[in-house]
């Protein structure tokens, strides 16, 4: 982390328990009462404390939450070769429905912000085995020009180092190295914005400060007809954000949706 934004753990805590009590993303659709106790009990700022005490978090909810549904999710793990720390498995959950051992497979993909950016891209690379794609506040191609990481490098609505983040997930150790990688990452610049795409939703908050807003307006302009949603807010949005996707999303994967 870099020293000029390294936080006391109190102010540390202070910016989950804003956006908590506000229900903005990330703790907009958390149980409260699991969160505030994660926020109290946090061991300290140290990322991989930090990550672990969330992660018992999530794991005893999902634990309450699956032991709900019905059909019940099926859990399969296959083999990933992560770089050092990264883990050698994925894990997903499948539900099946009753009665039927091959169900028609209808898939849809949903990325929230880096994740929104592979979404889309999978759209476009995959769109014949995709209903729908949903790319939720992920980046697409000004979010990787210099001008922007530069723009970015210290958003506020990111609770530690942004930069740093990015660095880890390309592989680079300083901001340097980050703005030298992320310009490969467009996809306009890959060509992929004029391929053929699965139906597409793009969604975001209109003052995003780690990704550009702009990005939902420049996808329009290439290949196939896209839907874009703008919220109120700053990354990812707020307000009824996950209720108009998963609207979206059920009409696409409902019979006759495409």
């Amino acid at each position: 982390m870099s020293p000029d934004l390294t936080r006391r753990l109190p102010d540390a805590q202070r910016w989950p328990r804003e956006h908590l009590t506000a229900r903005r993303h990330p703790l907009a659709d958390v149980d409260p009462d699991a969160a505030a106790r994660t926020i109290d009990t946090l061991p300290g700022t140290d990322p991989v404390a930090w990550a672990g005490h969330w992660t018992a978090t999530a794991a005893e909810c999902a634990e309450r939450a699956t032991a709900l549904d019905d059909p019940p999710l099926e859990q399969v793990t296959v083999p990933f070769a992560g770089r050092e720390g990264e883990g050698d498995s994925l894990t997903f959950h499948v539900a099946r429905p009753r009665g039927r051992q091959r169900p028609p497979a209808v898939i849809a993909a949903l990325g929230m912000s880096f994740g929104g950016y592979g979404a889309m891209k999978l759209a476009h690379t995959h769109h014949e085995h995709l209903a729908a794609a949903v790319n939720w506040g992920g980046g697409v191609h000004i979010t990787f020009q210099p001008e922007w990481q530069e723009k970015s490098r210290n958003a506020a609505s990111y609770l530690m180092d942004l930069m740093a983040a990015r660095e880890r997930i390309l592989g680079g150790s300083t901001f340097e190295d980050c703005v030298a990688s992320c310009p490969a990452l467009s996809l306009l610049d890959q060509g992929v914005l004029d391929r053929t795409s699965a139906p597409l939703l793009l969604v975001n908050g209109t003052d995003d400060l780690q990704n550009s807003s702009e990005d939902s307006y420049l996808s329009l302009r290439y290949g196939d007809p896209k839907t874009v949603r703008m919220f109120p807010g700053g990354h990812m949005g707020t307000g009824p954000v996950r209720l108009t996707i998963a609207a979206w999303r059920t009409t696409r994967l409902t019979d006759g949706g495409r």
